[in-house]
């Protein structure tokens, strides 16, 4: 379900918001489970037997053996290998949709230009079939070495079926690395702090004239020379100057 819902969204943009559609598609596969197990418990006997190290089907169903795991294995790291590999291709801008036709695909050279990041996210999508292998492969050799009543070692035997039990976590870790802003898991934009600011205005005059008071007269205005050594004040300079001291005095 993970790989062709993949496919999907990402070939045709279609269903990467279908929360009731994936939450259908687990609750679907918990049915299948659930009835699978208590419809083959209460029509068979001896349903569950040692095989060795734990209870399993018994060998005398072989047939619910491969339809309750085995098949469904199989088909999963056949569709991962199968929907994957033109993911990878996509992703790095080798393969597109046509825009009539849904169906047909166009191929292209790749482009040199192609950022580092994609070149990642292409990769991330062959993780997914190649994370599949590690976990079910060791699982089907020592199991089918045990149907054909070959020796199997406890090592290899409880190494696969760890590998196993690990499926859950690895698809969750795949998810998270490679489909981070999909459903359940969108990821939050970054928020940076914004530097304060302080808007509010400051009393330029009283620093300015803060030590006015300190002085008894302002500085002397600079005048026009005079021939006898003095000055005389402009009227403008002479304006200034008496509302620099009516400022001082208000200060």
């Amino acid at each position: 379900m993970l790989a062709v819902h993949t496919f999907v969204g990402a070939m045709w943009r279609v269903g990467l918001q279908a929360r009731g559609f994936a939450f259908g598609m687990v609750v679907l596969a918990w049915v299948f489970v659930t009835l699978w197990v208590s419809i083959g418990a209460s029509i068979h006997q001896h349903y569950e037997t040692p095989t060795p190290y734990w209870c399993w089907i018994s060998p005398r169903y072989p047939g619910e053996r491969l339809g309750g795991e085995y098949v469904w294995l199989w088909v999963t790291l056949f569709c991962s290998a199968l929907l994957y590999i033109p993911l990878y291709f996509w992703t790095e801008g080798r393969l597109s949709v046509d825009e009539e036709k849904w169906y047909k695909f166009r191929t292209s050279n790749i482009n040199q230009g192609v950022e580092y990041a994609q070149r990642r996210a292409a990769l991330g999508m062959l993780l997914y079939p190649l994370a599949y292998c590690l976990v079910v492969l060791p699982l089907t050799i020592a199991r089918w070495s045990l149907f054909d009543h070959k020796k199997v070692t406890s090592a290899a035997t409880f190494f696969a079926v760890s590998m196993f039990n690990l499926s859950g976590a690895i698809n969750v870790l795949l998810f998270l690395i490679v489909r981070p802003q999909l459903l359940l898991f969108t990821r939050s934009p970054v928020e940076f702090p914004e530097p304060e600011i302080d808007l509010s205005p400051r009393p330029l005059a009283d620093e300015i004239f803060s030590d006015a008071a300190k002085y008894p007269h302002s500085p002397a205005p600079t005048g026009t020379a005079l021939a006898d050594g003095g000055s005389k004040d402009s009227p403008a300079l002479s304006r200034v100057s008496a509302s620099s001291r009516r400022r001082s005095d208000d200060i």
